[in-house]
């Protein structure tokens, strides 16, 4: 009996062993075809280092106000196509990819000290890093999806520094891992084989999320799409993306939205079918000082969807603002 089960023990062993190193020395397939930021750079491309990430972002315009703008998962600069030049006409718009996403580099376990990169918390500093060293004291921050996290975060920690936020498709559903899953997705085993399980994934997910992320899909045009689907051409794009699902939290949790004391606009697109257009309304109920715009014929993506009727909810929000600023 005691020879079986000293058996049964090593054999158990040797299945967890096999288990725990397997995935170790698995031959991970490179990424073929990936090339460096600056080789997809657009003319109007600028770059800036802060920290250990350097940042890419597009500067349109020259006076006050500065609309400092923050995509969403999967986007970056080429979200703001649509209405980046519009708002450089009633002052300065500052775009820029955040860090996992577009041309902006893509720091690797090791490569940093403190807060994860990809999280909120530094995200939040890196923005602030980024005002400062283009000099910009003050902005009005135009968020979308997950960029909205990064704009609240900043509020709350630096309310000095933003004058307003216009949140576009907040976060109304809980989104993030629990942290059991953020500590399996820690472990090196999975931070090896991780990556090359999310390929083929994202690939899938970028064409679901234009379609489901659209009232009408049929206004995506071809270079938008090419737009999204840049980033499976940059290096580390998918230990990148790894990381970044690792380092995102609820915002619920970290960050309250109705906790926010600037004054804030929230939009949503009428047939927003992925944060649902009725949870960002009660959402926006709980924020104080909360104006809302609720567009039609609009999804996910309002601000590239119809970036005419956004941009006329922006400046009907900002001509009130400016009224009560002056009355008070």
């Amino acid at each position: 009996m005691n020879k079986t089960i000293r058996k049964i023990g090593i054999i158990a062993g040797a299945v967890v062993m096999t288990g725990l190193t397997a995935p170790l020395l698995v031959p991970i397939p490179p990424l073929e075809g990936m090339v460096p930021p600056e080789e997809v750079a657009d003319p109007d491309s600028r770059f800036i280092k802060i920290r250990n990430v350097t940042v890419h972002f597009k500067r349109r315009g020259n006076r006050q106000p500065v609309f400092i703008l923050l995509h969403g998962y999967l986007g970056g600069t080429f979200s703001w196509n649509e209405t980046a030049d519009a708002l450089a006409e009633i002052g300065t718009a500052v775009a820029y990819d955040r860090p996992a996403f577009g041309l902006t580099s893509r720091p690797m376990p090791g490569e940093w000290k403190g807060p994860n990169p990809y999280g909120y918390e530094a995200q939040s500093r890196m923005l602030i890093e980024l005002m400062d060293t283009l000099e910009i004291p003050q902005a009005i921050l135009i968020a979308h999806a997950m960029g909205c996290g990064v704009a609240a975060m900043t509020a709350r920690s630096f309310p000095g520094r933003v004058a307003s936020l216009i949140l576009i498709s907040p976060e109304a559903r809980r989104h993030g891992l629990p942290a059991w899953q953020r500590l399996i997705m820690a472990t090196p085993q999975m931070r090896r084989l991780g990556p090359v399980m999310l390929r083929n994934k994202v690939v899938g997910q970028i064409e679901e999320q234009l379609q489901k992320a659209w009232h009408n899909p049929s206004l995506i045009s071809s270079a938008k799409r090419d737009s999204y689907y840049k980033i499976l051409r940059l290096n580390d794009w998918d230990r990148a993306l790894w990381e970044l699902a690792r380092a995102t939290q609820p915002l619920s949790q970290i960050c309250p939205l109705d906790k926010i004391q600037a004054p804030t606009l929230v939009v949503t697109g009428e047939d927003d079918r992925i944060e649902g257009a009725k949870e960002i309304i009660r959402l926006a109920a709980t924020i104080p000082q909360a104006q809302l715009a609720v567009l039609p014929d609009a999804g996910y993506c309002p601000h590239e969807e119809t970036p005419g009727a956004f941009l006329q909810a922006l400046s009907e929000y900002l001509a009130i603002s400016t009224e009560a600023s002056t009355e008070a």
